[in-house]
């Protein structure tokens, strides 16, 4: 068993699946954005938009350096722009199988839309207007999913008919 670092753009469920997987093969989760949160005191959004995008590449190249020094595998669940940050994929460990979980924009979109509504905002990457928003949401997803596609060992294609048990197990199916 090989660490398993869960990659794809913000809201492709790379948390709810990586403790999923965590618990069905008896191994460490750690999620980005948590140990962003115990590292560092504030919320991934909150840090992006008051520290900028540089710093918060930085705050993302630390959490992965800590992990990456454990002598036994874990599941790391990314932060959803990890495939911009060069520095941080050259810290992952050599032998990760690193794991690409694929949603469909529009899914992704609305679940962003989701949050939106609900007084959440957009990430701080994004404008905080819904149209200008999608327009940019569009943009970088393409750019963001090739990156994925290209540096994945796995590409994992989530339908909307799967939940995280069947997702979980598809996983599980691949590296057997």
């Amino acid at each position: 068993m090989t660490t398993i670092v869960l990659m794809g753009i913000k809201g492709c469920g790379k948390s709810s699946v990586g403790r999923k997987l965590a618990e069905e093969l008896h191994i460490p989760f750690y999620d980005s954005d948590a140990e962003i949160v115990k590292r560092f005191g504030k919320r991934p959004r909150e840090l992006y938009r008051k520290k900028g995008v540089s710093w918060f590449m930085c705050a993302e190249q630390k959490v992965i350096k800590k992990l990456k020094d454990s002598e036994t595998p874990f599941i790391f669940s990314s932060g959803g722009g990890l495939c911009d940050n060069e520095e941080a994929l050259k810290l992952l460990p050599n032998d990760a199988t690193k794991i690409f979980l694929d949603v469909t924009e529009e899914r992704l979109f609305e679940r962003l839309r989701r949050c939106y509504r609900k007084g959440f905002g957009f990430p701080a990457y994004l404008s905080q207007d819904e149209e200008t928003a999608q327009q940019e949401f569009s943009v970088l997803y393409a750019q963001r999913r090739n990156r994925y596609q290209q540096i994945s060992d796995i590409h994992i294609t989530i339908t909307a008919s799967e939940n995280i048990d069947d997702i979980a197990n598809k996983i599980i199916t691949h590296l057997n």
